[in-house]
Parts: structure tokens; sequence; C-alpha cells
């Protein structure tokens, strides 16, 4: 396997006019399928050019009005060396959105808009689609969108909906609502949110009963200052999502479908400590699995988690300043056991699990801020105790686990040019 990515990211400012041009290819050699191996070695590229055009009018005070144009081309998964299974599909979307702001106060600002998007796919090799047996199709969405912060004595409103119509499908209304309040070291924040996400266009060629997915969010924080440097912070959530959209890979061919509901629920705790020294923030997570009609994400030998994702997850950051401008970054992340699929019970035709062991994943960086006027250099190690993380495929397919990166040291100088 190799990796050979390339990146050109260009920004240009004057007033109000704000351009940026993105391109992106991100190679990867490999011989790795969905299910099976390939007996020789395959190029996929991900291409992603992107430009977009944006412009603020300031009207009269306390009004600001954002036109914006995005076109993007992509070439995703392009290779053409499988011929059993080439890819040369060109993907393209132009996306028009007018944004306007008004503030009259602090204490209360909204923001509406109203935003319209053309996309289609084409097999530029002339291929033809399942969908509809051309070599190109294609939609269309318009979405109107609201949200307005107001500041009381009594508590704080964030509050938002948006409308969207998407060519193939019924309109959507999604709502959400956050309330917020500070009382001297204490704050405390509650979420409620809906969202829509329309499927993808090779989503609906592969499935073209493919249906919509609606997820839920209900969130509560909480948090306290326990200083003027440290603070804790404890947060409860869940999370559900209908009709979700899941990927599955069977006998060799990808596929998608809708499966009622995906469920989770869990908490985190965070810890932060900032002073002149430098800072260590300390989380921990914790996640359930609920509802779950999807078995391709189901573990058989315990319905509390899902494929793939640990349970129980700490992670440790932390920057000392040794000089002021010499500084080491140590990070630990603790990943309980996780499962991951092996094979298929005959009798059952369920799936077989393999439980992963617990690991520690150690990297720590050493920057040199400043060895010269705008030279700086860091020095990192990954991986440090050697724990070989692997990527667990997270839905049950016959997929073994992918080898992650191994134990690595990084040498990066930077340069900034003053002019």
């Amino acid at each position: 396997s190799a990796l050979n990515p390339l990146n050109i990211n260009i920004n240009a400012r004057y007033k109000g006019l704000d351009i940026r041009f993105i391109h992106d290819n991100y190679r990867v050699d490999n011989r790795d399928k969905y299910v099976s191996i390939l007996p020789f070695i395959e190029q996929k590229n991900h291409i992603n050019t992107i430009v977009d055009v944006k412009y603020d009018i300031p009207l009269v005070p306390g009004v600001l009005i954002t036109p914006q144009l995005t076109h993007r081309i992509q070439y995703p998964w392009y290779g053409t060396k499988d011929t059993s299974d080439p890819v040369t599909n060109r993907t393209y979307r132009t996306t028009a959105r007018l944004t306007a702001q008004y503030e009259p106060t602090n204490s209360f600002v909204i923001t509406a808009g109203v935003q319209h998007f053309w996309e289609g796919i084409e097999n530029i090799s002339g291929g033809s689609f399942l969908y509809n047996g051309k070599s190109s199709f294609g939609f269309t969405n318009l979405a109107l969108f609201a949200q307005g912060f107001l500041k009381t004595d009594i508590v704080n409103v964030t509050a938002g909906a948006r409308f969207e119509r998407h060519s193939r499908y019924a309109p959507v209304f999604v709502p959400r609502i956050a309330l917020t309040k500070v009382l001297d070291r204490f704050h405390i924040k509650g979420l409620y949110s809906r969202a829509f996400r329309a499927p993808a266009l090779l989503n609906i060629n592969l499935n073209p009963d493919i249906r919509p997915e609606i997820s839920t969010v209900i969130e509560l924080e909480t948090g306290y200052q326990l200083s003027e440097t440290m603070i804790l912070t404890a947060n409860i959530f869940n999370i559900d999502i209908y009709d979700a959209i899941v990927y599955a890979a069977i006998n060799n061919e990808e596929k998608y479908f809708n499966f009622d509901i995906v469920e989770t629920r869990g908490f985190e705790l965070e810890y932060r400590i900032r002073n002149t020294w430098g800072y260590v923030t300390l989380n921990y997570a914790f996640y359930l699995a609920g509802r779950n009609s999807a078995n391709l994400y189901r573990v058989t030998e315990n319905n509390n988690v899902l494929v793939g994702f640990a349970p129980h997850v700490i992670n440790l950051q932390a920057s000392f300043d040794i000089t002021d401008r010499l500084s080491i970054s140590p990070t630990v992340r603790f990943l309980s056991p996780r499962y991951g699929q092996i094979g298929v019970n005959a009798a059952t035709t369920t799936a077989r699990h393999k439980i992963y062991d617990a690991m520690v994943l150690l990297n720590c960086a050493l920057l040199y801020d400043n060895i010269l006027p705008g030279l700086s250099a860091s020095l990192t190690a990954h991986d440090i105790l050697g724990a070989n993380y692997a990527f667990i495929q997270p839905y049950n397919s016959l997929h073994f686990p992918l080898p992650g990166p191994s134990r690595e040291i990084v040498l990066q100088l930077s340069y900034r040019f003053t002019l």
C-alpha cells in the first residue's frame, strides 16, 4: 500500500471579497477490495477541485448580505486497472447561496438565507448507471434556513429551522433549539436538533428505493469553573437515526440499505487546566448502543456495543512550555476492547466476532519556534509504545481489520515569509 497525496489551497481576500481554490488528489495504491484481495496493485484517485467565491455586502449598520457561489468537481475512486470493476465517474455540484444577517444589538442576532444546488454524475468512459440505464443523471435541492440568537437575563436562546426540497424526495422541515445559561462559575446547556440527509448520487444508483435519513439529537451539558485556570464539564447525549443509510459489501458488490433506527446514548467528562506553563485536557467518553435494527452494525455477542467502536475512550492532551520558544506536547489515547468480525456462524448465518485487546496510543511532539526569524521545527513520535492500531471494519462484511500505521518519527520544518 502507498499514499501519494497532493493538495493545493489558494485563498485571496480583498475587502469583502473572498475567493478560494482547492485541488486535492488523495492517491492510494492498494490491493484491498470490499471483501477480496486483488492479484495486482491498483491506484485509486480521489480528485476534488473546488472554486468558491463569496462577497460580504454591508447594507446599513447591523445588516450584512453575503452571496456565495461554489462549484465542485470530483472523480471519486477513479481507477481503470481493475477491469472487473473500473470506476470512471465524474460528479459535480454547483451551489448558489444567499445569506442575510441582522444584528440590531449585541443581545439579538438573526440569520436567514436560501440555498440551491445542482448536482450530477456522469461516467466519462460511456458506461451506464443502474439508476436510469444512461451514462449520467442528476438532481436539484432547494433549502430555506433561519437562525436567531436572543440573550436575556433568564436564559440565552438559539433557535433555528431548515426547510429542504430535494427534487427526488418529499419536502422536509427540521428544527433545532439550544438553551444556555451562566450562573457565576456554573453553566448549563440544553440542545435539541433534527437533521435531514438525502442519499448521495451513488447511494441512489445502487438502490433507487433508498430513502433519506432523519436524525434527532438531544444533549445536555453542564460545567463548573473550579478556578480561573480550571474547568470541569459533563455531557450526556442521545442520538436517534431513523431510516439510517447503511453501507454493505455483499459478494464483493457494494450496496446501500435503509434500516428503521440506529440509536446510541452516553456521556462525556472533561477536565481542563490552562496556565502560563501550558495546558492539560483530560476527557473520558462512554457510549451504549440502544435500539438498533441494522444487523450490519450489531455485535451478536454484546448488544450494548457496535462493531468496531470502543465503548470506553480516554484522551489526554497536554503541552508544556520548557522555554518561551521550546515546548513538549504529549498525547495519550486509551481504547477499551473492540469487536471485529472474523467470519459467519454457519448454523445461524450470524456474524462471528473477535474481541480485540484494549490499547494505549502514546504520541509526543517537540516544537522549537523561531529557531531563526520565521523558521520553526517540530519532531513528533507516533505510537511510541508500538500498540499497532488496527482499522476494524465498522460493519459486518467478512472483511478482516487492516493494519494501521506502525511507530513513526516525523521531522517538520516550516518557514513564514513576511512581505
